[in-house]
């Protein structure tokens, strides 16, 4: 029941996102400031390296206007900062391709954004797609290489102690040779990760990434030496050859799982590290312990190998258990909806590893109920389809090379505030039949339009619906009740549109798109926040922030002190000609933490129109929302914040 619990947890928590995808960005894309930006700060999905990014601000003539390397923001490591000089009035294109910390693939993007006018031709809804390069050639060898020696190395370790019970020099020298194999792979992917990198391997090895490396090969180091004495061992002594070249195995396995997509995660990272880790292991002790075993039998069938055929059987078959358990547990929690399976690239790949596992269930099947038994007096058969096994088993291993340099598809998230048109969402049902795209604009609290693009997924048509509505949930602390629109057909049989107010209060939102067809009904669940436009009025510190109201009034913000700890959080009201604005009411304020989470702060009067809102902030990039009523109407503004450590 335990092990049921944490599958059912690992299976049902947030998925890593993997590869540093971009997040959000100040200035966000499209902008148009009136006052140039002091710098440029992104935010990514997974932690960069920052001595592997690489940042540039360029001018409409191409020349660079950024100022240094790109630096960690303060408390932030998700963030980089590059700095920029006092800026003309023009359009800026932000260019950057960074380096994951965690699992050292590249990605790379571009942007444009605004000063004193507007990047009409660039201008973008939400945030620009990051462009992820395909997988080198030479990291899927050099890391299936890895892959299939530390599998041979762990088999025969495996099967020396348990199978067979002595050592068998033959055997023996499968270790060996894997745990070649094993050292060749990480130098081919040292290699590969560093001309991804564009650096040399000085500046590699003393980033995250190279550590990484080196503790791969550090780990196959041992398991080399330990295969090597299971080579030269007498009798008496194998089991320390043989143990430590599972350790060293086990551990290697363990530092390319821990350098993978599982660590991306920013919950449960040990348990789907751990997770990965036993799946990897299984394969191991399943496929490397049934090449030895082969090694281990051969000549002429006997009672003593088809002892050791049946232990083999056993623990194989337990090792499968695992394995298939493990696999949909780590398939579901990266891939996430069916329709992501058929979609994207590492979907396809996971579909192809689920059908060759199935090819090897049905030919290990095979042997467990029909080649085991007659071992005692025939072998020829479990050698025959056992040699085929392990030639799919090497293509699946391909396949699972792939995997790891491929992303995940991204999770349907929130929009990153910032959209200067329309916010713009999508995401599918739970079983991955309908896909919907929903356009917000202009993306503010208060009225906007809504239109909604409904297409199946399997087939890419549109989607029959008779009825097409919009149920609204706020996620902040203000306790307000949930409502429907209604949508119509919009020309298209695809689009239907309405008119709406739902989006009442600034912030996060939970919108429900309901679907009906002629005969089946679908609920696509989405996460869409209000566009949040402000612009830099004073670098400070604090920074001030200046966000443009109704009627040509205006709301200035800023956090002091600014760090991790007790903060407040100022909103001053001005009209149009300057003077404070007197606001009635205290105004509703919701803070959002990095995550999403909404934050209660407590507010209060400073002077007619300027408010407080006070509580602890943690460190990382947060939003705040403020919505006031005054003579001009509805007030909502937002800005957004790093939180130093």
């Amino acid at each position: 029941m335990a092990a049921l619990a944490a599958g059912m947890l690992l299976a049902t928590a947030p998925r890593a996102l993997a590869h540093a995808n971009l997040r959000s960005s100040d200035p966000p894309a499209g902008a148009a400031l009136s006052q140039p930006p002091p710098s440029i700060s992104l935010t990514f999905t997974e932690v960069p390296e920052p001595v592997l990014a690489v940042v540039h601000v360029l001018d409409s003539s191409g020349r660079d206007v950024d100022a240094g390397s790109p630096k960690p923001a303060p408390g932030d490591p998700h963030t980089l900062e590059v700095s920029v000089g006092r800026l003309p009035n023009g359009v800026y294109t932000v260019t950057w391709r960074v380096v994951s910390k965690t699992d050292g693939h590249a990605t790379a993007g571009s942007f444009a954004f605004g000063v004193g006018e507007a990047p009409s031709a660039r201008s973008v809804s939400g945030l620009p797609q990051p462009t992820n390069p395909p997988p080198s050639p030479a990291e899927v060898a050099g890391r299936w290489a890895m892959l299939l020696g530390l599998v041979a190395v762990l088999g025969v370790a495996m099967a020396t102690l348990i199978v067979f019970g002595e050592r068998r020099v033959a055997v023996a020298r499968l270790a060996v040779a894997g745990a070649v194999s094993a050292m060749v792979g990480v130098v081919v992917l040292a290699f590969a990760q560093r001309s991804s990198a564009g650096v040399g391997f000085g500046t590699l090895f003393g980033t995250q990434v190279g550590r990484a490396l080196l503790w791969r090969a550090g780990a196959i180091a041992v398991a080399l030496v330990g295969s090597v004495l299971l080579l030269r061992a007498s009798q008496g002594r194998y089991p320390v050859g043989s143990g430590l070249a599972m350790a060293g195995a086990l551990a290697a396995m363990l530092a390319e799982v821990a350098a993978g997509h599982a660590a991306g995660s920013e919950t449960y990272r040990w348990a789907k590290v751990g997770a990965q880790w036993l799946h990897f292991a299984s394969v191991g002790v399943w496929i490397g312990g049934l090449a030895a075993l082969l090694i281990g039998i051969r000549g002429a069938a006997s009672e003593d190998k088809a002892r050791a055929v049946r232990r083999f059987s056993a623990l194989a078959l337990y090792a499968l258990l695992v394995l298939a358990a493990t696999g949909i547990v780590r398939a579901v929690n990266e891939v996430g909806s069916w329709g992501d399976l058929f979609t994207s690239a590492y979907g396809l790949v996971v579909v192809a590893k689920g059908v060759l596992f199935t090819v090897l269930l049905s030919i290990g099947a095979l042997n467990r109920y029909r080649s085991v038994p007659a071992a005692a007096r025939d072998l020829s058969g479990l050698r025959r389809v056992s040699r085929g096994e392990l030639s799919v088993a090497a293509v699946a291993l391909v396949a699972t090379a792939l995997l790891t340099s491929l992303s995940p598809p991204a999770p349907q998230r929130a929009v990153a505030p910032g959209a200067v048109n329309a916010v713009v969402v999508s995401g599918s049902d739970f079983s991955g039949a309908v896909r919907v795209r929903l356009e917000v604009e202009p993306g503010v609290a208060g009225p906007n339009r809504f239109r909604a693009t409904v297409h199946d997924v399997d087939t890419g048509q549109p989607v029959a619906a008779r009825r097409v509505a919009l149920r609204f949930a706020f996620r902040g602390a203000q306790s307000i009740g949930g409502s429907t629109l209604e949508l119509r057909p919009a020309g298209a049989a695809e689009v239907f549109a309405a008119a709406g107010t739902n989006l009442s209060l600034a912030g996060l939102w939970a919108a429900t798109v309901l679907v009906q067809g002629r005969t089946d009904s679908f609920e696509i669940p989405l996460d869409l926040a209000t566009a949040c436009r402000f612009r830099l009025l004073s670098p400070g510190p604090p920074p001030i922030y200046v966000s443009d109201l109704p009627g040509g009034a205006s709301v200035q913000e800023y956090v002091d002190p600014g760090t991790a700890g007790f903060n407040e959080v100022h909103f001053t009201y001005f009209d149009q000609k300057g003077a404070e604005l007197p606001i009635a009411d205290l105004p509703a304020v919701t803070a959002w933490d990095p995550s999403g989470r909404p934050v209660q702060l407590d507010v209060r009067r400073f002077s007619p129109g300027h408010f407080v809102a006070g509580g602890q902030l943690g460190p990382g990039r947060w939003r705040f929302d403020a919505t006031a009523s005054a003579g001009v109407g509805s007030l909502s503004a937002c800005f957004q914040e790093t939180i130093s450590g």
